[in-house]
């Protein structure tokens, strides 16, 4: 696996995917830098690319290795001992990050190798599953330049081990334009990465309309049937062409992490970055006039509170965004809640709750 050099100034869409990835790293690193169950943190990048763009803007490999020390300097009463590993095909570009590191003062553990990415991340999976104990915790970032190089038999040996968290960055838009070109038996050389990807991401291509419809597929597809949690988020460029970051984790409460960063990144509808429409209110309203008429269809039988926390993450929302609804059916008479001696407002739909196995609450929806 080799990636290409960005020879330009930085994009809009490149650094909303730094963003991304950076928002992640700071809101998920304290949290387990702080818990009693987490004794080691190791953050791979398997395609860390460049030490500066043009520009002069960070790489995403700089903004991790300084964010890390960030969160390590707010935490100094912390033991949590935390790597991060960064890996590179191209020689010059790990001579040249391997040269920006040597001049860092390196208050955590860091590890350089020039090696193919899929050999890495296999070497990766023997470790983790045959070395690592249950109290190590690891997120591997794959942005590849394209899309030949993802497999995704290795994405589920990551996560095999339940102590892993994937993200992966995907050209939507190229995939979509030749979808036609890779299927049936007489595909041309160029398009079998393209037919191999479809086959192992079981894509119905006749069911794919557009980039949207294709991050959706890969999304549903990364759940493994719903074993483990999956979201996106896409990126749009100036030219109207689609990227997305797939996220996904066995842990419900990494799954709520992520959608605090998307909604962070994307206050209206917490689905991705577009130029033209960010700052657009009446797209918030609409989100969660959307929500609300999947939640009311939802309420048509009984749940508790347990349920409606993994429901509301799963369609994208945050507990907030229910809670929001809850009290309006409430205040309506429109929400049948037991037992009804329950604080007015309080649904109980948290992670701590859910942690607990804390079953507080039911809700139906009155008609």
């Amino acid at each position: 696996m080799s990636k290409k050099e960005t020879k330009n100034s930085i994009k809009p869409h490149t650094e909303a995917k730094l963003k991304f990835y950076i928002y992640y790293l700071e809101r998920y690193l304290p949290i387990l830098f702080k818990s009693k169950f987490v004794e080691k943190i190791n953050v791979y990048d398997m395609f860390c690319g460049q030490v500066l763009y043009d520009d002069g803007k960070e790489s995403g490999a700089v903004r991790a290795f300084n964010k890390i020390k960030e969160v390590q300097k707010n935490n100094p009463d912390n033991n949590t001992e935390i790597t991060l590993t960064l890996n590179d095909l191209d020689k010059k570009r790990f001579k040249k990050i391997k040269e920006w590191l040597e001049l860092q003062e390196e208050t955590f553990r860091t590890a350089l190798h020039n090696e193919d990415a899929a050999d890495l991340i296999r070497k990766l999976i023997d470790g983790i599953n045959l070395k690592q104990n249950k109290r190590t915790r690891n997120l591997v970032f794959i942005d590849p330049y394209g899309y030949k190089e993802i497999d995704k038999s290795l994405i589920k040996e990551l996560l095999k081990n339940e102590r892993t968290e994937v993200i992966v960055f995907l050209p939507i838009n190229q995939m979509t334009r030749f979808k036609g070109k890779a299927i049936g038996d007489d595909v041309k050389n160029d398009f079998l990465p393209l037919k191999k990807f479809i086959e192992q991401f079981g894509i119905d291509v006749d069911a794919v309309n557009g980039d949207v419809d294709l991050i959706k597929a890969i999304e549903k597809s990364l759940s493994f049937s719903e074993e483990y949690y999956s979201t996106s988020y896409h990126i749009k460029n100036q030219q109207g062409k689609y990227y997305a970051l797939f996220f996904v984790t066995s842990h419900i409460y990494g799954l709520e992490k992520i959608l605090e960063v998307k909604w962070k990144l994307d206050d209206q509808q917490g689905i991705g970055f577009n130029n033209t429409n960010q700052g657009d209110m009446f797209l918030e309203t609409q989100k969660i006039s959307e929500l609300k008429e999947k939640l009311k269809l939802y309420l048509q039988e009984s749940k508790n509170n347990k349920e409606i926390y993994e429901w509301t993450l799963k369609q994208g929302f945050m507990p907030k965004h229910t809670n929001q609804i809850l009290r309006k059916l409430q205040n309506n008479n429109k929400l049948k809640i037991t037992p009804d001696t329950i604080r007015k407002g309080s649904f109980y739909n948290t992670y701590d709750d859910y942690r607990k196995q804390a079953l507080k609450i039911k809700l139906q929806l009155i008609s």
